[in-house]
């Protein structure tokens, strides 16, 4: 056990990261990777889709496998006041294909800590045959801080959504408007610009994590 896994276990207790949602067709879970993604095997879930306590496995027997990334939101839950907007993404098989074709997109090898991921429920309901959930999924790879003081401005990356293929041809249960997410505008609040003296683009720095913004800030003498 890992000194992070044994600290979740000490102050969680053992229910770890609260999962992240997708409640309503049209639902974006987004955030900031805050800790290496771990491979972890799927669940079953019931009739009403609420997770079981039994492992799932593809017919061939092979267990079924899924990725977990932590990611910090602005996500709260009204009746917890220990919430501090972390939640777990599980991106599934069915998940995976648009998440890949998003980190591709982006020009990376995979997903990073301090990167920006962002997940959209785009159609089907996911019970009934050949009425499988559909995702589109967008990335930012993680600004490397110590580049930003020497490097010239950057131009902001706006990810487009890449959906995944359905498996079953099937009509769409009801359109998803948008059909993109601007993730720097939509995951980071409004701060302000970049330190005097510096040559880092106002809209690179609005798309800094606070703990890069913080980092930067210090090499220079500066408050946060």
């Amino acid at each position: 056990m890992t000194q992070d896994a044994a600290n979740d276990l000490l102050m969680n207790g053992g229910g770890g990261t609260k999962s992240a949602k997708f409640n309503t067709l049209g639902d974006v879970v987004r955030g900031t990777i805050t800790d290496d993604p771990k491979v972890t095997q799927c669940v079953k879930f019931d009739d009403d889709g609420k997770p079981t306590d039994e492992k799932a496995f593809w017919k061939s027997g092979d267990p079924m496998m899924q990725i977990v990334v932590t990611i910090q939101t602005d996500q709260r839950d009204p009746d917890d006041e220990d919430d501090d907007g972390k939640r777990a993404l599980h991106i599934t098989p069915r998940l995976q294909p648009a998440v890949r074709d998003a980190v591709k997109t982006a020009g990376a090898k995979g997903l990073a800590i301090g990167g920006i991921i962002a997940v959209q429920w785009t159609g089907g309901t996911g019970h009934g045959k050949g009425n499988a959930r559909q995702y589109a999924a967008a990335y930012q790879p993680p600004q490397v801080g110590a580049d930003l003081l020497s490097a010239p401005p950057a131009t902001t990356v706006q990810p487009t959504l890449t959906a995944a293929a359905p498996a079953v041809t099937a009509p769409p249960v009801a359109a998803a408007p948008p059909s993109t997410i601007d993730l720097l505008k939509a995951s980071t609040p409004a701060v302000a610009g970049p330190p005097a003296g510096s040559n880092i683009d106002p809209n690179v720095w609005a798309a800094l994590p606070n703990e890069q913004r913080a980092a930067i800030l210090a090499a220079m003498g500066l408050p946060f």
